[in-house]
């Protein structure tokens, strides 16, 4: 059974979210594709069905009515498309000149969402938006770049106490026990990858792809960013019973009450839709592929999870092995792995 969220009237405040620890990133030294805005994404591209422009939205479509696009169209596959060459690297996708991080701030918006479960247990989820993924890289070829990049963090709470962090990568993550990973001051610490902006508990060198590792991911103390000073928060709570569409169950908190709602409910996704073979830009091997689709925004990362990592994997074609999403106690246990 689906299930659905309940407008909450409490919300935690933003002194009270960096008391909850809100994770730094450390971007890549070389990053090319910073955070943006997710309203700057919206104003550039263009939303397609099947590969062409749709005509219904209006001129100047806006993060709250974004969400009618799919229900207008009966919530089929809309994609945002890029009307620019991403590798050319123009400026509404990489943020540069006006994203970089200065003193931990950037003109870039993050997201937080809080989760309601039970009076003992809370999930506080992170969000990251990024114009760009540019794919690893393995022999000369590059796999998995798309338009539009949604990355998060997670520090899970237990009688108020953090116990674990969750660090997504690759639409699936690891899990890490609190008290082990990096932190500055009390707060935990996340690695951007360079390009990929998966989220590592390290810096270093990361390779995946199971069972033969062969693409990597890299991960250095470049530019910091403290998410938290630039943030939108939002709170979200479960029932076990579907809702009506109409009826809300996604809020802004009290502290920002005019941030945005309708992007969440957007069923589309927030990139380019996957290039078709035919396409001289395209190439594949194992089942990877060059070009890939665009993701889909928070609504769609389980937020109602049980397991700290994702009950619901989106991966490289396969399972990841049982026990994945166990808690690595420390950071050895991980890179044993």
């Amino acid at each position: 059974m689906v299930r659905r969220g309940l407008l909450s009237h409490a919300s935690p405040s933003k002194q009270q979210l960096t008391g909850f620890l809100a994770p730094y990133v450390y971007l890549h030294s070389q990053e090319v594709y910073l955070p943006i805005n997710t309203s700057q994404h919206l104003k550039y591209t263009i939303p397609h069905l099947n590969y062409a422009k749709i005509n219904y939205p209006p001129p100047s479509l806006t993060l709250d009515d974004l969400s009618d696009i799919s229900d207008e169209l009966g919530r089929r596959q809309v994609f945002l498309t890029s009307p620019d060459d991403a590798l050319s690297e123009p400026q509404w996708i990489t943020g540069k000149g006006f994203t970089e991080p200065k003193n931990g701030h950037s003109k870039a918006k993050s997201t937080i969402i809080v989760p309601r479960f039970t009076r003992r247990l809370t999930d506080v989820f992170y969000f990251y938006f990024y114009g760009f993924n540019l794919g690893p890289k393995v022999g000369g070829l590059r796999f998995g770049n798309h338009v539009g990049d949604w990355e998060n963090t997670m520090i899970r709470f237990v009688d108020g106490v953090p116990k674990a962090v969750f660090f997504s990568q690759h639409a699936t993550g690891i899990a890490v026990d609190y008290a082990a990973v990096e932190k500055i001051g009390k707060r935990p610490v996340t690695y951007s990858a360079n390009g990929t902006h998966a989220n590592y508990p390290k810096a270093g060198t990361h390779s995946f792809l199971l069972p033969f590792h062969f693409l990597s991911d890299y991960t250095n103390r470049g530019m910091l960013w403290d998410p938290v000073l630039n943030t939108d928060i939002y709170t979200l709570n479960f029932t076990s019973s579907p809702l009506p569409p109409s009826n809300p169950w996604y809020a802004p908190a009290l502290q920002n009450p005019t941030a945005p709602i309708g992007w969440f409910h957007f069923d589309g996704f927030w990139g380019d839709r996957q290039l078709p073979v035919s396409d001289p830009r395209q190439y594949g091997a194992g089942g990877l592929w060059h070009w890939v689709n665009g993701p889909r925004g928070p609504r769609w990362k389980d937020l109602g999870r049980r397991n700290m990592c994702l009950d619901k994997f989106e991966t490289y074609g396969r399972m990841p092995a049982e026990g994945a999403c166990n808690i690595r106690m420390n950071l050895s246990e991980w890179e044993r792995e």
